[in-house]
């Protein structure tokens, strides 16, 4: 339960208010940088306006699968990822691995039925910052939900060149919902 509530408490003290940008999945299709990694990688994403609910607390396991950067490759993920606040497209989440932590001030989720993508427009926090755009692409299973994410690079100061992405295959495993203790 602390790391839920870790996780909520970076959601509300994250700074947001820095950037209110808000850039939906539509703006963020214009952007050349992610445009030419959905086509270079094969991803494909869900639009629609009833995607399926969630909002919880996962144990996340993956391997990065494909990679601009062949250094990337099966890269192992090991995470906790916390969901909450969906209202319609509307998503907020923190991801916390390694004491690394992201967080992004436009997320949306869109999809129909059990399919949906999840639209983050991300400014990772810590020693290494980079503006990113994730797309998570998920079906929902009986416990949690299986998912392939695409993160693009669009600049920052991580010594990655803008352009650069990867694609994961992961497995979020529901543990709890997210909420704070009272």
């Amino acid at each position: 339960m602390k790391l839920c509530c870790l996780a909520l408490i970076l959601v509300a003290g994250a700074g947001c208010g820095d950037l209110e940008v808000w850039v939906t999945p539509e703006e963020m299709l214009e952007d050349p940088a992610l445009a030419g990694a959905i086509a270079a990688s094969g991803f494909t994403y869900t639009l629609g306006d009833s995607p399926p609910n969630i909002e919880g607390f996962y144990k996340v396991n993956g391997t990065t699968t494909a990679s601009s950067d062949p250094n990337q490759l099966g890269v192992q993920i090991d995470s906790f990822y916390c969901y909450l606040g969906q209202d319609g497209r509307h998503i907020e989440s923190v991801e916390t691995s390694s004491g690394y932590s992201s967080w992004g001030p436009g997320l949306f989720i869109t999809g129909t039925s059990n399919t949906f993508t999840v639209w983050k427009d991300a400014y990772p926090k810590g020693s290494c910052s980079a503006h990113t755009n994730v797309l998570l692409t998920g079906q929902l299973r009986a416990n949690g939900f299986d998912a392939e994410s695409l993160t693009v690079v669009l600049d920052g100061n991580c010594g990655v060149p803008p352009g650069t992405w990867a694609v994961r295959m992961s497995t979020f495993d529901f543990l709890q919902p997210c909420v704070l203790d009272p």
